[in-house]
């Protein structure tokens, strides 16, 4: 049955419908600026409208958006402007605590406390000491709630609270009334979170602004689902998730209503075979095969691409890759099929590549290709035997020159030495016939003069 004020036979006053609540055979609805209406469901008839202006301002506006009902059996309603408390008896509304902020949630936790979720903070009222006490964000404290801007609270099976933010997650601790900010979420493709169911698998499904994610709320880790895995519309909408008695799970798009059992999902344990395929090089030149074998220069800059066959969500799969030679580790590159290597050196490398399935396990379907950069002419192995033959040259003839020169050397001062030894020679000649010739001189001195006396 269509409900709409279009519909003559189950008019509505507006199409913007904001909260929902049934009790028994009502149904109250809460509008965007049109006030509440009270359905009876059996009939579809609308049998009570409240207003600001028909209830003379006890409600304080016609922005409701949501209705909680407390143990205590007190009927709240959260509006634009707080939150307003509605006395059945006496069909009479009334504010509810000092609470001036658009109100997305209310929600009494097993504890009794009531919680409140604004757009300006976060309120938490204990009814056994009927104490109000507030909650906001601190820019400097990073451990803090993300975001003034709540968007929901969710209490899990293990009794925690948690927070959902436009900018995050975040646990209540309860020992020292503080939030503990939920930080390793850096697989969320969006940190504005709007509601949380949690499976048979005690795993949280949060909604978000791009993506629904399932969530371990014990080891922090996630998986993202998308338009790859099969959702007609990943932008999902505030305040808009129910978890059935039978355990099916509704959340509201801005795109319509999606609905799924996760109890119902398999897990895809198929392993999807890998292939590369042609390399892609400049100027289209391609090359095939079990290996590459590529000349250094202009054709070290190629891209890979590479697919794994899967018939399960293709678009799901993810990749990593290493290039043995460069890479330790393997670097993920999610859904990309293709990687480019530029300016690679002359020499032998081996590219991996291995991906997950369409759930996001990763497999042991590791896909190889060898690669070879041959090095220019002037690194081959006969430019280098040419080096090194020519290094030996230069060597002898070096060696040769300065062998010719000490010789050269050597024979000048063999030359020298006999000059200067010669030269001695004659030196001891002339002093030895010197003395001899004074030696002979003097007795003939001695025998002339006796001989000139006598003549």
């Amino acid at each position: 049955m269509n409900f709409s004020y279009n519909n003559p036979s189950s008019p509505l006053s507006a199409t913007n419908i904001h909260g929902l609540y049934a009790e028994g055979s009502k149904l109250w609805i809460g509008t965007y600026n049109k006030g509440i209406e009270v359905m009876d469901i059996p009939s579809g008839k609308i049998v009570e409208r409240y207003t600001v202006k028909s209830t003379q301002n006890n409600l304080p506006t016609d922005f409701i958006l949501c209705f909680y009902r407390t143990t205590n059996d007190n009927f709240l309603i959260g509006t634009s402007d707080g939150v307003i408390e509605f006395d059945e008896t006496e069909n009479r509304f009334s504010r509810w605590q000092n609470i001036h902020s658009l109100v997305r949630q209310i929600y009494e936790d097993r504890k009794g406390n009531i919680w409140v979720v604004t757009i300006h903070g976060l309120y938490r009222y204990n009814n056994q000491t009927e104490q109000l006490t507030s909650y906001f964000a601190e820019p400097e404290n990073q451990q803090n709630l993300g975001s003034n801007n709540m968007t929901s609270v969710f209490e899990d099976s293990a009794d925690r609270i948690w927070i959902t933010t436009i900018n995050g997650l975040s646990l209540y601790n309860a020992t020292d009334d503080s939030f503990e900010r939920i930080y390793p979420l850096e697989n969320f493709q969006s940190n504005i979170l709007y509601r949380i169911l949690e499976d048979e698998k005690k795993n949280f499904w949060i909604s978000s602004a791009n993506g629904l994610i399932q969530f371990n709320p014990e080891d922090f880790t996630s998986q993202i689902y998308s338009y790859t895995e099969g959702l007609h519309e990943a932008q999902f909408n505030y305040s808009s998730s129910y978890k059935s008695p039978a355990g099916e799970f509704f959340f509201g798009t801005i795109n319509g209503l999606l609905s799924f059992t996760p109890s119902r999902f398999e897990t895809d344990t198929f392993i999807p075979p890998l292939y590369i395929h042609p390399v892609s090089i400049p100027n289209d030149y391609y090359i095939t095969g079990e290996s590459i074998r590529l000349p250094y220069g202009q054709h070290t800059t190629f891209t890979l691409s590479y697919s794994a066959i899967s018939f399960t969500a293709p678009r799901a799969i993810q990749y990593a890759y290493k290039l043995e030679g460069v890479d330790k580790e393997w670097t993920m590159i999610d859904k990309k099929r293709e990687v480019t290597f530029a300016n690679l050196s002359p020499g032998r490398y081996v590219f991996k590549i291995k991906s997950t399935n369409s759930s996001g396990i990763w497999q042991d379907n590791i896909a190889t290709l060898p690669i070879t950069i041959t090095p220019p002419f002037w690194a081959t192995p006969w430019a280098y035997l040419f080096y090194i033959c020519f290094i030996g040259v230069c060597i002898y003839l070096i060696y040769q020159y300065k062998k010719r020169k000490l010789e050269k050397r050597h024979r000048q001062r063999r030359e020298i030495f006999e000059i200067k030894k010669e030269k001695e020679l004659y030196d001891a000649k002339i002093q030895f016939f010197t003395y001899i010739t004074h030696e002979i001189r003097t007795p003939l001195t001695l025998i002339k003069a006796p001989l000139e006396k006598i003549i």
